[in-house]
Parts: C-alpha cells; structure tokens; sequence
C-alpha cells in the first residue's frame, strides 16, 4: 500500500539566487507538503516585511551552522541517535538507489555538480 503523504506529487522550482549552491533545484514534495508551504509562506508575507523563508529573532536569515543547530536540538529531543544535518539526505538517496534510480538520477536530485560526489 502506498503511503498517500509520502508519494512525490509536486515540485518546487528554486531560482539559483535562492539557493546555497547558487543553482536552479527542483525540490519534490507531496500535494500536502505543498499545500502547507504555500499556506505558511502566505501567513509569512502578510506578517513580515523580510522575505526569508525562516527568519532569526532579529529578522534575518539563519546560517548554515545556525540551522544545523537547529536541527541538531530537535533530533536529540525526538529521542533519536547518531542522526546529523545530512543523515536523512543520504538515506533518501541510498534507498532510491537501492530501487533502481539511476546515479545521474540521483546526482541531479541532489544537486551534485558531477556523479563522483552522488
């Protein structure tokens, strides 16, 4: 059976400017995944004059250490071991794999540069 909240059935498209790397990404997310970034980012525009997606208590946007931080604190309140910043990344990639997708596939889901870093 097929979990409804977990099929990839939308994306999202990020301009090169919006990203770390400073490349395009299209990000794969569920209708219900969308929905709930759609009505956030909404309630967000009409709250608040910056226009980052997560904003700091001084309204600015978080760093990559900030955010992993962040992360860092609720994983270990979810009571969950050895789990990192990246850990869900890699075994989102490792199971794809594992089904048969394809390592440029992959390599452009990441947003790897080259097949070698996939």
């Amino acid at each position: 059976m097929v979990d409804e909240q977990r099929t990839v059935k939308a994306e999202i498209v990020l301009a090169a400017a919006m990203t770390k790397s400073k490349r395009a990404r299209r990000i794969f997310v569920s209708k219900n995944m969308l929905q709930q970034l759609k009505r956030y980012v909404s309630e967000l525009c009409q709250s608040s004059r910056d226009h980052y997606l997560f904003s700091t208590q001084k309204n600015s946007h978080f760093k990559a250490n900030t955010a992993t931080q962040h992360l860092h604190r609720l994983v270990t309140r979810a009571g969950i071991v050895g789990a990192t910043s990246h850990s869900g990344r890699r075994t989102w990639l490792t199971e794809l794999s594992a089904k048969g997708v394809g390592v440029r596939v992959l390599t452009e889901m990441a947003g790897h540069a080259g097949i070698q870093t996939t």
